[in-house]
């Protein structure tokens, strides 16, 4: 890993938890919501980001956020924020020692007011690190992935 941070997983999904033994399960990851009548409220959507930062990164906090907004909107119509305090390598002998996290969070009662493509990204310190489509459309013009 050359960059001092990544995001390797980011995703939408139906849902997502860590089981007992520390696995991290994801359900129905889409890129796509099919509404018949708009403004579309979605129950709950689980959203998984999984940073990697490297050593140096790591020992100091970071602010870590998500952004949801239209294509044709200024304003998201979703922002999630963390902070992530310092922490310690967990392979210290690994010959690129690395810290990762894994954000899980569901977010309940999204309200899309109109089909439209979304941008959601992931910023890092107010830098945009990784982002990606979610496409929110109506069901006659839904044609799959």
């Amino acid at each position: 890993m050359n960059d001092p941070a990544e995001v390797p997983l980011f995703v939408f999904a139906d849902a997502a938890n860590v089981s007992t033994d520390n696995k991290l399960n994801i359900t129905g990851i889409f890129h796509f919501i099919v509404g018949d009548e708009f403004p579309l409220a979605v129950p709950t959507i689980a959203m998984v980001v999984q940073l990697v930062l490297s050593l140096e990164a790591a020992r100091t906090e970071h602010r870590l956020e998500v952004t949801l907004t239209a294509l044709d909107a200024v304003e998201p119509m979703l922002r999630a924020q963390w902070t992530l305090a310092p922490g310690a390598p967990r392979h210290m002998d690994l010959p690129d020692p690395r810290v990762a996290t894994t954000i899980m969070q569901h977010l309940h009662g999204i309200v899309f007011r109109a089909p439209s493509t979304y941008v959601a990204r992931v910023l890092l310190d107010d830098v945009e690190v990784r982002s990606m489509p979610l496409r929110v459309v109506t069901r006659d013009t839904y044609r799959g992935d």
